[in-house]
């Protein structure tokens, strides 16, 4: 059978070395798992990483930052550490909330089991051409154009 989607990749070492980021507060996409912490929110988005708000006034959060962790699926808060897997990684933050701040202190490599498809985004039903993980992690599966597949 003809491919229907092409895996797009994120190398290795681009993962482990540049892709994790703290940003200032971003748009929030698809919602994940909600943690209430004290005065703070922290709010995961699958595969993007960890929206973070101070909650002091609940009727009026205030965004803080945003945390770049690709792969993300899940997260979890300890006193001020923030743990988040990333793909197969398991990432810990140390967190200054007052400063806005969360520094990467630890990467756990190869934690988890490795799920080349947990960036799909439906249900549907695809094909795609043998994962090469050598190639780095799956970030997105992309259809194949006509030409691609001639």
């Amino acid at each position: 059978m003809v491919p229907t989607h092409h895996a797009v990749y994120m190398s290795w070492e681009e993962l482990r070395s540049t892709a994790v980021q703290v940003k200032a507060p971003q748009p929030i996409g698809k919602r994940g798992k909600l943690l209430i912490v004290g005065d703070h929110l922290f709010l995961s988005e699958p595969g993007k990483g960890v929206h973070v708000f101070d909650n002091a006034d609940p009727k009026l959060p205030r965004a803080l930052m945003f945390i770049q962790v690709p792969g993300n699926i899940d997260i979890a808060v300890r006193g001020d550490l923030l743990y988040a897997d990333s793909f197969v990684d398991l990432l810990v933050f140390e967190l200054e909330l007052a400063k806005r701040t969360a520094k990467l202190v630890e990467r756990l490599e190869d934690q988890f089991d490795y799920d080349p498809y947990q960036t799909l985004t439906s249900d549907s039903q695809v094909l795609i051409d043998v994962v090469d993980r050598k190639r780095g992690v799956v970030i997105r599966l992309e259809p194949s154009t006509t030409e691609a597949l001639q």
